[in-house]
């Protein structure tokens, strides 16, 4: 990691609240601030753009309904991320700033639940498709041995 990107330790900042985490608003604060708000809307609203035709592949009757509303949920999280660190950026308030955390705790949490899904949708997949293997296995050397039954 590079060290030069860190702001330099203050050793004159004391913090009378010991139970409180206390994020600086110098400008390297708010310049990774700002970076943190533009691309969390950037990638919620591309969670929007492409959870919507994933939801709307024959409508409710397929599993991809549900991945796609998820990703649209996950979109709006982000923006709504987003949208509350330019507020906490703006008014340089920290209730602005917890929501804003709390919004993409919310995005990861649902992000792993997803990924929790697709792991069990794929190891269900291999299962199937590790039986559906074995039984055309079987089903053509049954046919070999039976076709060269008949010709002895």
């Amino acid at each position: 990691m590079n060290e030069s990107n860190f702001p330099p330790e203050d050793q004159n900042t004391t913090y009378t609240d010991e139970s409180a985490l206390h994020y600086p608003l110098d400008g390297f604060g708010v310049n990774t601030l700002e970076k943190l708000a533009k691309w969390s809307r950037f990638v919620g609203i591309f969670n929007i753009f492409s959870g919507i035709p994933i939801s709307l592949t024959l409508l409710i009757l397929n599993p991809f309904f549900f991945i796609g509303v998820i990703m649209i949920i996950l979109g709006v999280r982000l923006v709504k991320a987003s949208s509350e660190l330019r507020l906490s950026i703006l008014n340089k308030n920290s209730q602005n700033f917890l929501i804003a955390v709390d919004h993409l705790r919310s995005y990861i949490v649902l992000t792993g639940v997803l990924y929790i899904i697709f792991l069990v949708f794929f190891f269900l997949i291999l299962i199937g498709l590790a039986l559906f293997g074995l039984s055309v296995t079987e089903f053509f050397y049954g046919a070999s041995e039976l076709s060269a039954a008949t010709l002895i």
